[in-house]
């Protein structure tokens, strides 16, 4: 995967390019990838969706110690908009995307 926009997401995040790929690879995380190509060397570009998906599933792995799979799967389902239980913790969105001032998420 060759692609600034996917190399600039990872670094945003505090997460390597690698766990990133791995994470596409997985198919834990989306990606488009631009033209008709697949494989390593061509662009990828994201959905803001997915890079929402991204940042929060980073922030459970890199804050709470969350598995990757099981962090990209909370981080899906709370887009949704659903309550989500992880041990004692309940995640959920309190802010639309909408909002001038980003994400913001209750645990």
């Amino acid at each position: 995967m060759s692609s600034s926009q996917a190399r600039r997401i990872a670094d945003e995040v505090g997460i390597s390019y690698r766990q990133l790929d791995h994470w596409i690879a997985q198919g834990w995380v989306s990606d488009r990838l631009k033209g008709r190509f697949t494989g390593s060397g061509h662009e990828r570009s994201f959905n803001p969706e997915e890079i929402e998906v991204v940042m929060l599933a980073a922030s459970l792995v890199n804050g709470f110690g969350v598995g990757a799979e099981k962090a990209c799967a909370i981080a899906h389902m709370t887009l949704q908009g659903l309550p989500t239980r992880y041990g004692g913790w309940v995640l959920q969105r309190i802010a639309e995307p909408s909002d001038e001032n980003g994400q913001e998420y209750q645990v």
